[in-house]
């Protein structure tokens, strides 16, 4: 079931792009230096470049510096409901999107080291609720965009999904299963960077299979 989520602003999706990018280029040579050297001035000057989204009022980001395992810094500017004016905070979950596949596939490798997978295994062999597809389609496929499967933000407008709809795991299956037929032959081309669906299996196959007693993989 789709269930309604909380108030889409793109704005925010927005901010966090640009945030990420600004960090990325601020942050290399501050992890370099002491712990004493990241807090001043680096911090007001990372701070600083919030302070447009610190209110009430606007969408916002968090903002953590982990230096050896240990968090130096971290704050909150703005809002993660506008609608409700709900705080962003430490507990707050972020849509992190395409940020999370390096951490699918490393675990999906990690998996493959120690002798529970292949990479050319079929995607059945793990995923056994998966139909045919009248095409093998191997981890290796999922892993790097070549399955052929129809991402699911492709046929979502045809389900009748808005924006404003909470999608999760078992939709996302359930759209998978329901696929008949394949948009290319496995292996044969790439379906790019923004082709979920493969990652979105593969990261099942190391939920619901795999993860060891108390430990989930993500």
């Amino acid at each position: 079931m789709i269930r309604p989520r909380w108030h889409y602003d793109s704005r925010a999706l927005n901010l966090r792009a640009a945030v990420a990018a600004m960090l990325l280029q601020l942050l290399a040579p501050t992890f370099a230096v002491s712990q004493e050297k990241v807090r001043s001035p680096h911090i007001a000057e990372i701070d600083m470049l919030f302070a447009e989204w610190d209110n009430d009022y606007s969408p916002g980001t968090a903002v953590a510096i982990v230096e050896r395992g240990r968090v130096v810094h971290k704050r909150h500017f703005g809002l993660a409901n506008l609608e409700n004016s709900i705080p962003i905070s430490s507990r707050t979950r972020f849509d992190l999107a395409s940020v999370s596949k390096q951490f699918t596939a490393m675990a999906v490798l990690m998996l493959e080291q120690a002798g529970e997978l292949s990479l050319d295994d079929t995607i059945q062999a793990h995923l056994p609720e998966l139909p045919d597809y009248g095409k093998p389609i191997t981890i290796r496929d999922l892993l790097h965009h070549t399955s052929g499967l129809w991402d699911y933000w492709q046929v979502l407008p045809y389900t009748g999904y808005r924006k404003q709809d909470y999608l999760d795991f078992n939709d996302v299956m359930t759209l998978l299963q329901q696929q008949r037929k394949l948009k290319f032959d496995p292996g044969t081309q790439c379906g790019g960077p923004a082709d979920l669906a493969g990652h979105r299996a593969a990261s099942r196959r190391l939920e619901a299979r795999s993860r060891p007693p108390g430990r989930r993989h993500h």
